[in-house]
């Protein structure tokens, strides 16, 4: 199934979330890990990203975009890096579902 943009950032935590990105990201079909509620878990998925550099770039700018950083080539200020650092599980998983291009285009 493909989603959209937007209907990727409204995915509510949980195991649909999970399922979307142990299918799209880990490439497995196991039991989903929490990876939306669970910030260890979506540290393996960033880790999984960043074995790209241009997917991690993506990622990156995903991440920026949900997090509310609205234009990438300003340098970001202290609260820009704090959202960054603070992001949620959740989004962490939205921003790489969508760098991965699991979202129309």
């Amino acid at each position: 199934m493909t989603y959209t943009e937007q209907q990727i950032r409204d995915i509510a935590p949980g195991t649909g979330l999970d399922a979307l990105v142990e299918r799209s990201i880990m490439k497995t079909k196991k039991v989903p890990k929490f990876y939306s509620t669970d910030m260890d878990a979506a540290m393996v998925v960033e880790s999984e990203i960043s074995e790209d550099d241009e997917l991690l770039g993506r990622y990156v700018f995903a991440l920026m975009d949900i997090v509310g950083i609205e234009d990438p080539d300003v340098p970001p200020s202290p609260d820009d890096i704090f959202a960054l650092i603070h992001a949620s599980a959740a989004d962490r998983c939205r921003a790489a579902l969508l760098a991965i291009g699991c979202a129309e285009q």
